[in-house]
């Protein structure tokens, strides 16, 4: 059977495979969630993070403004907020959530199947379904009420539209108006569910633009799917800038980028550069009490929150910036445990068999993953099987996409190149001393599309 990329057609989230093994998805994440809610009680659906989220969508339910306290809310975006309305108008928050949240999830497996059909061929599309149906992170964070699984469709879904767009050796754009804008919007919408995504966005509308200025006169059919991806992955992104511009006198898009910047990144280089506990410099500096951080900073006190933030950011850059080699460190340690970090510690999280707050991170920043690893296997061997299990999943899909990535075609190198680019960019992105496999979840529907091809490979060969 040859391995080149077929023609996908408009019809293929029809197919009654895709569906099985979506339907089949769905049931998984609900019934992970209603276990834990019948063990643990709803409250073990919430997560540190979870406030965050929940305030400034209750306040738009309220007042019909994105606020928290009265205050024009630029910490978060509005995406996930949004989501949790329907919820919170009904009156069943977490219920209603997480059944969004696994139809989304379930969409997201035909995102992944569509994505394989595009690189590689219809077997490949259905392992890798296969692959995304089971895989431990997108099933867990479905029983979450955080943005990851939303943010992880929209990713999905306008990745596999771009790999459509990608894919056509004529004319990338030709006819393709509508896959255009929906691509564009996409990556702008996951860009207002996680500011991560805004680089993406912001990197495919300018080179959208780049791509109609450089052709000679064409005609407006031919141009204007090329315009609409522009216009529909920049517009809502800068339209939200402003907003923040108007509303607060804060220029970013989102104010937890800044936060992080002196409590994670800022706070980890000077944790390492004085030899103290990570966890203990974060607290010294006030992430946990606000009347902490305005004790050391008495001036900010009739500061604006723009102004406040700005500071924030500004400071732990500078932090980082004194120290570039120590927080490089920082950085890349991180980064190796988004990609083999199994996601164990969390679900015992979910089960109440581990504490909600703190845990391994800190240790791992301050003595290492090794170091962790073996108190882990002296301390916790409940929790060292469940890493086991889903270490093993984790490594099989690294083995098989090694095999699959080789097995582009030059007809689908673009939309190839498009998901490595992509998932390099997220797992660089998500360094640093927050790290942990939470942020892997965007980049496995890519490994698991490239996984499927890998495991295709291989039935092939036996049959052949």
């Amino acid at each position: 059977m040859s391995l080149g990329r077929p023609e996908a057609g408009k019809g293929f989230v029809r197919e009654r495979v895709a569906l099985t093994i979506a339907a089949a998805a769905i049931v998984l994440r609900i019934a992970l969630a209603a276990a834990a809610v019948s063990t643990q009680g709803i409250e073990t659906l919430h997560a540190p993070d979870s406030p965050g989220y929940l305030e400034p969508a209750w306040e738009m339910l309220q007042t019909g403004t994105f606020s928290r306290d009265g205050v024009p809310e630029i910490v978060r975006t509005p995406g996930y907020p949004l989501l949790l309305l329907p919820g919170m108008f009904v009156d069943h928050l977490a219920a209603w959530t997480v059944l969004l949240q696994a139809l989304l999830a379930g969409s997201t497996v035909l995102a992944v199947y569509g994505l394989a059909l595009e690189l590689f061929h219809r077997r490949a599309a259905v392992a890798a379904a296969a692959f995304y149906a089971l895989e431990p992170l997108s099933v867990l964070y479905t029983a979450r009420l955080l943005s990851e699984t939303l943010f992880t469709a929209c990713l999905t879904w306008g990745l596999f539209l771009l790999a459509r767009l990608a894919g056509r050796r004529d004319d990338p754009f030709q006819d393709l108006r509508g896959t255009a804008a929906c691509a564009g919007g996409l990556l702008s919408l996951a860009a207002l569910v996680r500011p991560m995504a805004y680089p993406i966005a912001l990197a495919v509308g300018l080179s959208a633009a780049w791509f109609a200025l450089r052709r000679s006169a064409p005609p407006a059919t031919r141009w204007s799917p090329v315009l609409l991806l522009t216009a529909t992955a920049l517009v809502p992104v800068l339209l939200w800038q402003a907003r923040n511009a108007v509303v607060a006198d804060y220029g970013g898009l989102a104010a937890i980028v800044d936060v992080n910047s002196y409590f994670y990144q800022g706070a980890s280089t000077d944790a390492a550069v004085q030899g103290v506990p990570f966890y203990q410099q974060q607290a010294e500096l006030g992430y946990h009490d606000v009347e902490i951080y305005l004790a050391r900073n008495p001036e900010q006190r009739s500061w604006s929150p723009a102004r406040r933030f700005d500071y924030m950011g500004s400071t732990g850059l500078a932090r980082v910036l004194a120290h570039p080699w120590v927080y490089l460190g920082i950085h890349l340690r991180g980064m190796a445990r988004v990609a083999v970090d199994p996601g164990g510690v969390e679900y015992l999280r979910l089960f109440g068999a581990y504490p909600t707050h703190g845990g391994l991170l800190g240790r791992v920043v301050d003595q290492g993953l090794w170091a962790t690893l073996l108190h882990v296997f002296h301390e916790r061997p409940g929790l060292l099987l469940t890493e086991t299990l889903f270490g093993g999943f984790l490594a099989g899909i690294y083995l098989l996409v090694a095999r699959g990535g080789m097995l582009a075609t030059p007809r689908s190198q673009r939309a190839w190149m498009l998901c490595v680019v992509v998932a390099g960019f997220l797992w660089f992105a998500s360094g640093g001393p927050q790290s942990l496999s939470r942020f892997r979840h965007p980049i496995m529907p890519l490994l698991c599309t490239l996984a499927g091809a890998g495991l295709a490979a291989r039935k092939e060969e036996a049959e052949s």
